[in-house]
This record gives C-alpha cells, sequence and structure tokens, in this order.
C-alpha cells in the first residue's frame, strides 16, 4: 500500500488541550477529522500486509461479528402447506458463536473490460456456525373438515457445519481509507434440531418440524447473506477508519504542535 507521507497543519480549534491537573495534553481535542477529500501528492511510504497479520485481523473479526449475528432482524413468515396455513413470528437469535474466520488474498486478474474480471481482496469463509434461535407459531386447517388448530413456541438449533462463503472486494475511498465491499457467494445453514412447546397437539409436531426445518434454513441462509454483506458495508469500514491513525498528530512543540503525520493510502496492490 503506498501512503501519502505528508506532514497537514490543524487548525487552532483542534490544537491540544490541557488536563486537569494544568499538564499538557496529548489527546486532541476535538480529534482530526479524517472524513474529508484526500489528494495523493505522492507516495512517500509502502506499506505490506501479510497473511500473519490477515490472520490476526480474522481473530479480531469473531466477536464483532458474533455480535453482530444476536441482532439479526428476522421477518414474520406466512405459508401454507396442503392442508394448513401457518405464521412463524418472534424470531430471535438467542446464541451464537462462530469458528475463526479464514481470510486469504486474492490478486487482480484480467481486465477490467472482460466478463471474468476479478478484481483484488479476499477470500472470506466462516467455516462453522453455530446459532440458537426460538419462535413462536400458529398453525390452522385450511378446509371446513379440518377444525384443527394449534399454536405454540419452538426452539432451533443450527449445527456447527453451517458455512458461509463471500468475496471481499478491496479498493481505497475519497478518504485515502480501505474499502471493503462483500459478494457473498453461498451460506448453508443447517438445522440441527427443534423443541417444540406450549402446544396441545402432539400429531403436529412431526408437521411442524418439516415446516421450520425448511423455512428456517432458508430464511437464516438469506439473512445471514444481508447481515454479513451490511456488517462489511456499514460497521467494519467505519470501524477501519475510526480506529486505524492514517492521519496522526505528531508530538511537537508549539508552534508546530497543529502538525499531523498524513498516511491515508494512495492505492493498494494485492500480489
Amino acid at each position: 500500500a503506498g501512503a501519502g507521507g505528508a506532514a497537514e497543519e490543524r487548525s487552532d480549534s483542534q490544537r491540544d488541550g490541557d488536563n486537569d491537573d494544568g499538564e499538557a495534553a496529548v489527546q486532541l481535542r476535538p480529534p482530526i477529522d479524517h472524513r474529508h477529500r484526500f489528494k495523493c501528492r505522492g507516495v512517500g511510504a509502502r506499506a505490506w500486509l501479510s497473511q500473519r497479520g490477515l490472520d490476526k485481523l480474522s481473530v479480531m473479526l469473531l466477536p464483532l461479528m458474533a455480535a453482530e449475528l444476536l441482532t439479526l432482524d428476522l421477518p414474520p413468515i406466512d405459508d401454507v402447506i396442503p392442508g394448513f396455513k401457518y405464521t412463524l413470528t418472534s424470531l430471535n437469535i438467542l446464541d451464537a458463536e462462530l469458528e475463526p474466520p479464514q481470510l486469504s488474498f486474492v490478486a487482480e486478474k484480467g481486465d477490467p473490460e472482460d466478463d471474468d474480471y476479478q478484481r483484488a481482496g479476499f477470500d472470506f469463509r466462516a467455516p462453522g456456525v453455530k446459532l440458537k434461535g426460538s419462535l413462536d407459531f400458529a398453525l390452522q386447517g385450511t378446509d371446513f373438515w379440518n377444525p384443527i388448530w394449534a399454536s405454540g413456541h419452538a426452539v432451533a438449533w443450527f449445527k456447527s457445519e453451517s458455512k458461509l462463503h463471500a468475496f471481499l472486494k478491496l479498493d481505497v475511498n475519497k478518504y485515502g481509507y480501505p474499502r471493503l465491499h462483500a459478494d457473498v457467494h453461498s451460506i448453508d445453514a443447517k438445522l440441527a434440531k427443534v423443541e417444540i412447546s406450549d402446544t396441545w397437539f402432539d400429531g403436529l409436531l412431526e408437521i411442524l418440524s418439516g415446516v421450520l426445518t425448511s423455512q428456517l434454513e432458508q430464511l437464516i441462509s438469506d439473512t445471514l447473506a444481508e447481515t454479513l454483506t451490511d456488517f462489511i458495508r456499514e460497521d467494519l469500514n467505519d470501524l477501519i477508519e475510526d480506529s486505524v491513525p492514517l492521519l496522526a498528530p505528531l508530538p511537537l512543540p508549539a508552534p508546530h504542535d497543529t502538525t499531523s503525520a498524513d498516511f491515508r493510502l494512495c492505492g493498494l496492490k494485492i500480489e
């Protein structure tokens, strides 16, 4: 990655303040605003990211992704099967466990004008995803001779064999920061078991188990794809911009204490 490497002056409003003890404070008040357009004035430094660094990033992503899964917004489902109509509501993820995702480099391939052009980025694989969720259900016969009606609660577990595969495209945004874009290839969510309670008719258990398996596997797969895309586009990219100090203040005495080192990126290349 090539960095601008320039020194940048800050305004008086961004000078270092004093702490409560009257001593000079290092912290900027307010911090540098890096969200303005960046014009590369020439490469002043080069930096490399190895596979080892990428592995460390994968471990850092683990708790963030698990927390994101707990916020999944699952819509209610209304559908019909032979003889019955049913509704699934109050769908919530109660617990989420992930094996560390695997990230690997993918180099740019081909001509940008060709259909088989491959942009530079990362191959992203989550080899094991375990989820526990809950929902309420209602089921009713659709024919006049079928007066069966029942409702209840269910808890579902998804197997650790559930897998997620995506490609993360990489470029540099207008602020000089790396930017990722998710292209989800496949998600394979497998339901392990369902426990149904609060229903009076045990004969419905077999019917409901089949319904819940097909519906929940498809719902979770679709929702995981949307959630991963949103997580990469919003949370992860914002985290990179907010936590990586590419525009860093220099601890210099006045009158040079408004100077910062500019390490924002001129470009990125994966080889």
